[in-house]
């Protein structure tokens, strides 16, 4: 999961975005600059095969969007 979201260069720094995998679902946590930079991260892990479920709970830096 976390070499899916190496691929994207826009989801490194600033911008804060961490993985828990348990029992094959993911959990996402930390900011993002943009909704579609949220909206990438989860896209992305959930075509991560073996991925069964996301959990999107990725924040908006502020002044971010």
């Amino acid at each position: 999961v976390r070499a899916e979201l190496a691929k994207f260069a826009d989801l490194g720094a600033p911008n804060d975005v961490r993985i828990r995998t348990i029992h094959r679902v993911v959990y996402l946590f930390g900011e993002v600059n943009t909704p579609s930079e949220r909206d990438r991260a989860e896209s992305a892990v959930k075509e991560v095969t073996g991925v069964r479920k996301v959990v999107d709970t990725i924040g908006l830096n502020e002044g971010g969007g």
